[in-house]
């Protein structure tokens, strides 16, 4: 079935104004919403613990989401590992673990009462989890338990830590070597003289709450508890905000060396509008901006260039055929001439993506909304963005250079 017939005549160039306006209210409507409220932020460039539990009953993924989401918890951020129901892996946000008044009587308190043999360096862990010391001898590891507790911290418990697993579980790997499961461990080799005072932290305050949930039905094993800082999480964010300049000032010269400078900046900008109106989306939505958004991004600039470069190449072909004809007049039939092959491929992409939009969560999901909201508006850039740009740079460059 023929939906668009080849001699379709669109006057797409007709309405590039009312386009042209329209566009620029929803960019600085999306610029002025990354200012205020401005992104959410995921754990990715926020910060915040990452946990990977097993259970030893399987539990269907939705029956523990409910759970979790009861014990207070985004249930979202919760995903399942490997193929049997037993294995999960969560994120929770940061908090502010340790006020730097607490930190400085704390530290002092360790250092006077370990004056012999000497403490080095007493290092707490922004998320809350653990505490580090490293001294100059060896330490009485119950001594310094119940100094730290005597400053009302939080403990883990004997025995929370991951134990051991068991020849009958699949999952995971038999281990050789036996894990520390006192709140105060060594770390690494015994003549460093390196401690870690593990804490109960968000993770303990998850698991207290999730063990109440489950009722005493089904017992949980930490497997690996990790920790994304304020610091980091900054770099992720700067990275990706490099990375998608990178990707534009690329694309720019492409376009330049491939076809003509007149098309390059109705590329970039293309590109540029994209990107802004799909995140402001996102911050009116509230939705999370993390590494996989970024990678969203990226692949939103990929797509929307792509359907650029393919009006791009006709234009240029009708260019060359058409030449008595002026370039506003030769964009619109190159567009018809392509918007069979675009709405297609649009429609292809957009179908293919909705199956992960509705059935996933968390960050998938995220990374299929994006998607989806990309496909359609560079679809809609490649027509009014990118083609009355280059309209404009050739009136405005091009045509007095070829008067005077």
């Amino acid at each position: 079935m023929e939906w668009i017939k080849p001699d379709v005549n669109i006057n797409f160039m007709g309405a590039m104004r009312h386009a042209g306006v329209a566009s620029g209210v929803a960019v600085l409507v999306g610029l002025a919403l990354l200012v205020f409220p401005g992104p959410k932020y995921g754990i990715d460039f926020k910060g915040g613990t990452e946990i990977q539990f097993t259970l030893d009953k399987p539990v269907e993924i939705g029956a523990l989401r409910a759970m979790v989401a009861k014990a207070g918890f985004a249930s979202t951020d919760l995903v399942k590992i490997g193929a049997a129901d037993r294995t999960f892996r969560i994120r929770l946000q940061a908090e502010v673990a340790f006020p730097e008044e607490q930190v400085k009587k704390i530290t002092k308190a360790v250092k006077e009462r370990f004056a012999d043999p000497g403490i080095e360096s007493v290092r707490f862990n922004p998320g809350g989890e653990k505490i580090t010391v490293r001294a100059k001898g060896e330490l009485d590891r119950a001594e310094l338990e119940r100094l730290l507790r005597a400053w009302k911290l939080d403990l883990r418990e004997r025995g929370t830590a991951a134990a051991k697993p068991t020849a009958a579980d699949k999952e995971a790997p038999v281990e050789t070597v036996e894990r520390c499961v006192d709140p105060v461990c060594t770390s690494g080799p015994v003549e460093d003289h390196v401690y870690e005072v593990y804490l109960a932290g968000i993770s303990g305050s998850f698991f207290n709450r999730l063990g109440a949930q489950l009722a005493g039905k089904n017992a949980v094993r930490i497997d690996e508890i990790q920790w994304v800082g304020p610091k980091v999480g900054k770099d992720f964010r700067n990275a990706g905000v490099k990375s998608i300049l990178f990707a534009l000032g690329m694309i720019l010269i492409y376009v330049a060396f491939r076809f003509d400078l007149r098309f390059a900046p109705g590329a970039v900008l293309c590109l540029v509008h994209d990107v802004i109106i799909t995140a402001g989306i996102f911050v009116i939505l509230r939705r999370e901006f993390a590494l996989s958004t970024i990678a969203a991004f990226l692949t939103i600039v990929g797509y929307s260039i792509n359907d650029t470069i393919v009006v791009y190449d006709r234009i240029r072909e009708n260019l060359a055929k058409i030449r008595e004809r002026e370039l506003k007049l030769v964009i619109n039939r190159s567009i018809n001439e392509t918007l069979a092959r675009t709405i297609m491929t649009g429609l292809t992409t957009v179908i293919s993506i909705q199956p992960i939009l509705f059935m996933t969560r968390g960050t998938i999901q995220d990374f299929a909304l994006a998607l989806t909201l990309g496909v359609a508006i560079g679809t809609y850039s490649s027509v009014y963005i990118a083609a009355p740009v280059s309209i404009w740079v050739d009136r405005l460059f091009f045509q007095k250079k070829a008067r005077a």
